[in-house]
């Protein structure tokens, strides 16, 4: 097949772009400024409409990317308008061209954040969960989803929406890099007494779902949710821990007072995102895509902390 990628030299989009030779596919990428990349077509933002039908011309699909991604600490008093011009407006305008240009699959990359935040223990959050979206990130990608979907099966076309959770990978910044210089840094970390879950995926395996969803029959018209890994948090910063050669010292601290004084310094989203849960149920997903996750999870996840 003659796939198209926007977000190309992304952070997925550089390994969507390695794996799909592999599998026998050629590939157009598309970017918001030229980058170097063999074969790019330099479209700039997708918002401002400078992608055309003749840029997709003959594609058989195209993985759509390119976002304005969540910002960790968000400086505008109110982000929802930059989302919505990202990642809306620019999902419509390239719906545009992919339907001009007869592509016969639009594989858009969302959010686990268009469903929601947390689950309930033992209640993941499936593909059919009723969304809930609380940042305007979330809401943002919640919106591009609807749009993917009414207009692609108003022009008869197949569609898939992939949400994935924290996404780890060589040059990957956030959270778990936090973790690790904790973890380096021998400080002790008041998570000994935390018994949540929180899914997570590499970027291999989440390429390669992306990937499948090109041409997979059972994934057309389907809301996938696709992780690899589900741990506690002090699983995962002990999983990190060994990547790094140090064992990290986890005080047992209750859940609930960290969350309170969390709360007070006006860092509670962060802290969820550390002590709550956040677990997605996947095997639905992966059965449509006819797959197993590729790469071994505990593997990726330590290579990623390695590299």
């Amino acid at each position: 097949m003659k796939i198209a990628v926007t977000g190309a030299n992304g952070f997925v989009g550089r390994e969507v772009l390695r794996q799909l030779p592999q599998a026998g596919h050629s590939v157009v990428p598309l970017v918001r400024s030229a980058s170097g990349l063999p074969g790019e077509v330099v479209t700039g933002n997708l918002d401002e409409g400078r992608l055309s039908a003749q840029d997709l011309a003959g594609c058989d699909a195209v993985i759509h990317l390119a976002a304005r991604t969540h910002v960790m600490n968000e400086t505008e008093s109110d982000p929802l308008p930059e989302y919505r011009r990202a990642n809306v407006e620019g999902t419509d305008r390239l719906l545009d061209a992919a339907l001009a240009a007869g592509v016969g699959r639009v594989v858009f990359m969302s959010s686990v954040k268009a469903v929601g935040e947390r689950s309930a223990p033992g209640a993941p959050l499936g593909p059919d969960t009723p969304p809930e979206p609380e940042d305007a990130y979330g809401q943002s990608k919640r919106e591009a989803e609807g749009l993917v979907q009414q207009r692609c099966e108003a022009a008869g076309i197949g569609w898939t929406i992939i949400r994935p959770p924290l996404v780890h990978g060589e040059g990957a910044q956030g959270n778990l890099q936090r973790l690790v210089r904790l973890i380096e840094r021998g400080l002790p970390l008041p998570f000994g007494a935390v018994r949540n879950a929180r899914s997570i995926v590499s970027v291999r395996n989440l390429a390669a779902a992306a990937i499948a969803a090109t041409d997979a029959t059972d994934a057309a018209g389907r809301v996938l949710h696709i992780a690899d890994l589900t741990v506690s948090t002090p699983e995962l910063i002990r999983e990190l821990g060994r990547a790094v050669g140090r064992k990290p010292l986890l005080v047992p601290v209750p859940p609930a007072l960290m969350t309170a004084v969390a709360s007070v310094l006006g860092r509670g989203a962060e802290v969820q995102r550390l002590f709550g849960s956040l677990e997605l149920e996947t095997a639905s997903s992966w059965g449509a895509l006819g797959l197993d996750p590729p790469f071994d999870p505990r593997e990726q996840l330590r290579a990623s902390i390695r590299s």
